[in-house]
């Protein structure tokens, strides 16, 4: 398992494997990953199998506290330890870059997720509604704090 930053190259690949983001919201994903890497402050990550693209996710550094986001597996890639292997990465850089305190949100529906989330030591802190295309639903915010 190889993890890497994203690249433009990128944007064909994740587009087709991410059937749930359009392809321009893709394009406008690795963008802001590209930025934020340029400016020092974080940036978009893809997870290789056998030089296969199978992860992706993003690692934002904010004020006082570093944010995972877009956290995604390739269905047929799920189970086999690369989010954890994603999460455990960009713990690790998170906390290389002075960070103490890292968050992830999640759906309250993906209960998949959160298990993953918290068997890697991250804890629920706090629930906000959001507003989608198809209605409101629960996000849970976890927080991984450093000891």
């Amino acid at each position: 398992m190889k993890i890497r930053h994203v690249t433009h190259e990128d944007v064909t690949t994740l587009s087709n494997w991410w059937e749930e983001r359009s392809p321009q919201d893709v394009r406008d994903l690795v963008k802001r990953a590209l930025r934020l890497k340029a400016h020092e402050r974080g940036g978009g990550y893809v997870a290789l199998n056998d030089q296969v693209p199978c992860g992706f996710a993003m690692l934002t550094y904010w004020v006082n506290v570093a944010e995972i986001s877009d956290l995604f597996v390739i269905p047929g890639h799920r189970g086999q330890g690369i989010g954890t292997d994603i999460l455990k990465t960009l713990l690790e850089k998170a906390r290389k870059a002075g960070y103490t305190d890292i968050e992830i949100g999640v759906l309250a529906s993906n209960t998949r997720a959160r298990r993953l989330y918290e068997r890697v030591g991250f804890v629920p802190v706090r629930t906000i509604q959001h507003k989608f295309s198809h209605g409101y639903e629960d996000i849970i915010y976890l927080l991984s704090s450093a000891q």
